[in-house]
């Protein structure tokens, strides 16, 4: 097994270890997202990068968050990128919205291959601001590191269509137990599929096995998550 291969499953074991501890309390859900992406060209240095997104719980039964976010991206070469952003979330309870977020958040990115398979690190710094509706204003500063490799796995020449498997874990720390009950916040583990319809436009069919720790000390959520997304690009200048 390789050095990176080693490094993957450590992550996910030492990310998800926590959450299943014999004295641990966990809940169990189901989610469904759904997100929209749009990365524009602006240059051959600067992209401009927004998505959407609403997520529900349940089996489509409650309505559980909605996303809005937007950043400007900077490519240092063509493996390295760096972005700076914001987004704005609303939480809801009983369908009803009593919580929101506004987030800026600063981001590296760094590509590589080997061969056919692609893989990414992704850091993000987040300073987020919460107005909750019942307890106020609060604030909590928060990590995240994203590893995921993509393989393809079908490719039709002629077509431009092409088919690739995703397979990723991503992590989130707070800087300190000062709005949750732990330092840990949440662990993903990602797997499904992305189907590129042409240069422009592709779908992605992920699962996302997420641990979120709850405000009470050793209790936590695990969701099911269904996530659909759309993404697509396009090129504003010329070459």
């Amino acid at each position: 097994m390789k050095a990176w291969q080693k490094i993957f499953f450590i992550i996910i074991f030492l990310a998800t270890l926590s959450s299943y501890a014999d004295e641990n309390i966990v809940y169990h859900n189901n989610q469904q997202w759904g997100q929209y992406y749009l990365k524009l060209k602006i240059s051959n240095k600067f992209n401009l990068l927004s998505d959407v997104g609403f997520r529900v719980k349940e089996s489509f039964k409650l309505k559980s968050q909605y996303i809005a976010r937007s950043a400007l991206g900077y490519k240092l070469n063509e493996n390295i990128s760096l972005g700076l952003g914001f987004a704005h979330l609303g939480d809801y309870s009983n369908n009803v919205i009593n919580k929101l977020e506004y987030r800026p958040y600063q981001e590296l990115l760094i590509n590589n291959q080997c061969k056919r398979l692609n893989f990414s690190n992704r850091v993000r710094i987040e300073e987020r601001i919460f107005n909750s509706f019942s307890s106020g204003i609060t604030n909590v500063i928060r990590f995240r590191y994203r590893l995921m490799f993509n393989y393809p796995i079908f490719f039709n020449k002629a077509k431009g269509n092409k088919i690739q498997l995703n397979l990723g874990d991503e992590i989130f720390y707070n800087a300190a137990n000062q709005f949750y009950g732990n330092i840990f916040n949440q662990n993903r583990v990602l797997a499904g599929i992305t189907y590129h319809i042409n240069k422009n436009t592709t779908i992605d069919f992920m699962f996302n096995f997420q641990d979120k720790s709850l405000r009470k000390e050793n209790e936590y959520q695990h969701d099911t998550i269904l996530w659909l997304g759309i993404k697509q690009s396009f090129v504003l200048y010329k070459n």
